[in-house]
């Protein structure tokens, strides 16, 4: 059909156009969406998990990851003083699975120091992710006590069957 020029019409320069843009448009919209299903296709929980974990208010979160046997958290001491008689408890999900551990630690962990902490737990072959509620508690040089939270979450991790419940120098 041929349009001709005039008020309300479009000559056929403009209808090509527009055409031209239609079709482009619509071959635009399908590689979006196969782009879109190749990336679900690749990665089916449909987001890249980040572990994350948020510091305590006097200490700091260094590093950490969860396996199927332990969590591991490594903790800067910035608390500019000296701590004893630290406790950590852990609860959560890892995978699907509920947790509550506890840890007590006797030893002094000097301020400025880093030391990792070990809490065990046993769940086999767990594939997904964790997410954990860290809570700490401790004694400082003036025999007074602290306890703080943090929240730790991302991917479970292959077995690393490391050292239990230790607390060192890192």
């Amino acid at each position: 059909m041929k349009l001709e020029g005039g008020i309300g019409t479009m000559g056929s320069d403009a209808q090509s156009s527009v055409e031209y843009l239609m079709v482009f448009g619509w071959a635009f919209v399908v590689i979006i969406i196969m782009v879109v299903g190749l990336a679900i296709l690749v990665n089916p929980s449909g987001a890249v998990e980040a572990e994350r974990c948020t510091d305590f208010k006097n200490l700091l979160i260094s590093n950490f990851h969860a396996t199927d046997d332990n969590f591991s958290v490594l903790v800067v001491n910035s608390t500019g003083r000296n701590i004893r008689n630290i406790d950590l408890a852990l609860s959560g999900k890892i995978g699907a699975v509920s947790q509550q551990k506890t840890l007590s630690v006797s030893g002094i962990f000097n301020a400025a120091d880093s030391n990792l902490f070990v809490i065990p737990y046993s769940v086999q072959n767990v594939k997904g992710k964790y997410e954990f509620d860290v809570s700490i508690s401790f004694t400082d040089s003036d025999n007074i006590r602290f306890s703080e939270n943090a929240k730790c979450s991302g991917r479970v991790l292959a077995s690393s069957g490391g050292i239990v419940g230790e607390i060192g120098e890192v």
